[in-house]
């Protein structure tokens, strides 16, 4: 459904965690990030999800990373245990509280000057109508634009909200990228 790009979007969080020697991938699904950061030289991978079935089918295709059942707002893992946390498409799926626990969870579990990279989707498929998007970005950001529409992501609008520098600030981070585009949102933050 997202016609290819997100193995491009899953290459380039493994580079901005390429240095780390332990990365974390929340919300791992089915262990494509983790397999990513692997793939990018990080020597101790973890995954976490809360399906087991998702997991399962991880550990499968990924024996080289260790998957857990945990939730990203309580992983259960020591502080300071991570250089880095890569969370794929795992915010916009969380109400707005319990984002905001995560982001101190992952905050807690980082060393210092540990790095979050994050990937959503982009404010921009949902902001403008379908007409203005066609314009813009062609036929591929209409059926992003579209997809956007159709697809029941309840809480994406209120991610869309939170997701601010002031709110990462309040929660210990530093933004040091922030790339809006179509149909991504691109986020890597420091543990500040």
């Amino acid at each position: 459904m997202m016609l290819g790009i997100m193995k491009a979007a899953r290459e380039r969080m493994a580079a901005h965690l390429s240095q780390c020697k332990s990365a974390l991938d929340a919300g791992c699904a089915g262990g494509k990030t983790a397999a990513a950061l692997t793939a990018a030289g990080v020597e101790d991978v973890w995954g976490i999800d809360t399906s087991p079935y998702l997991l399962q089918h991880a550990a499968h295709d990924h024996p080289q990373v260790r998957f857990l059942q945990a939730l990203a707002e309580d992983t259960g893992f020591t502080a300071e245990r991570f250089d880095g946390i890569a969370a794929s498409f795992l915010f916009h799926e969380l109400p707005a509280r319990f984002a905001a626990l995560a982001l101190d969870e992952f905050h807690r579990i980082l060393k210092p000057g540990g790095l979050l990279t994050i990937c959503e989707p982009s404010p921009t498929q949902i902001e403008q109508n379908l007409w203005q998007t066609l314009r813009k970005f062609g036929f591929k950001g209409l059926y992003y634009g579209a997809l956007a529409r159709w697809a029941h992501e309840p809480f994406v609008l209120g991610w869309h909200k939170f997701a601010t520098d002031e709110t990462f600030k309040a929660h210990g981070f530093e933004c040091v990228e922030d790339k809006v585009g179509m149909p991504l949102r691109e986020i890597l933050l420091r543990k500040a």
